[in-house]
């Protein structure tokens, strides 16, 4: 069994502290008790602070490693929404050819314009709209087809021209990839002049 000696003034010690009480005049047992007891005492350790400190240090390098973690994760994210690009038809950029003819006003064929972005905006994934047209050429291709729709009540008819490109994701809609489709047509309807275009058709 092991002894506890912490409590006991090693030999050099108790010598020193002999000394220590000759000179401050303590002669009894009393007072040597007493000078042995404060000696005693315990001091805070250097080390120990020094591990406090390293330990403080250490937490913050971790929560700055953290964050850095984090911030790279949002960087990568980033950078692969760009490389992917948008998940639906982009129409960002689309140039615009409306040219007022006899059955139609320019504000007519710009509606019809919103209403086909807004149908290539929600599908055609891997698909840009380059180009929509309407004009006196493009009315008498189909003059016909819109008249004929005309004749038998069924309200206004409007055929738009097209282009677009595609990437690889294309593929997905039925589209050939990294190619450029152009003449593509969108038939929009509309019941009376005071209604909406709906997109009901589209293709070649």
């Amino acid at each position: 069994m092991r002894q506890n000696n912490s409590a006991q003034p090693r030999p050099a010690k108790k010598a020193r502290l002999k000394l220590l009480a000759t000179a401050c005049g303590i002669q009894n047992e009393a007072g040597l008790a007493s000078l042995q007891f404060a000696s005693m005492s315990p001091t805070v350790e250097e080390p120990a602070s020094g591990h406090s400190t390293r330990r403080s240090q250490g937490g913050a390098m971790n929560r700055k490693t953290a964050l850095i973690a984090i911030a790279g994760a949002f960087a990568a994210l980033g950078i692969l929404a760009a490389l992917v690009g948008p998940s639906c038809g982009n129409v960002k950029s689309v140039e615009r050819i409306a040219r007022a003819t006899d059955l139609y006003s320019k504000g007519d064929i710009d509606d019809a314009f919103n209403a086909v972005e807004s149908e290539f905006a929600s599908g055609f994934k891997g698909c840009t709209l380059d180009e929509l047209r309407y004009d006196d050429e493009v009315e008498s291709k189909f003059l016909d087809e819109m008249l004929a729709h005309e004749q038998k009540g069924k309200g206004d008819l409007i055929v738009v021209l097209s282009e677009f490109t595609t990437d690889w994701r294309a593929a997905d809609e039925g589209f050939s990839p990294n190619d450029r489709y152009e003449g593509w047509q969108w038939i929009l309807t509309r019941p009376s002049q005071d209604a909406p275009w709906k997109v009901v058709d589209w293709g070649y």
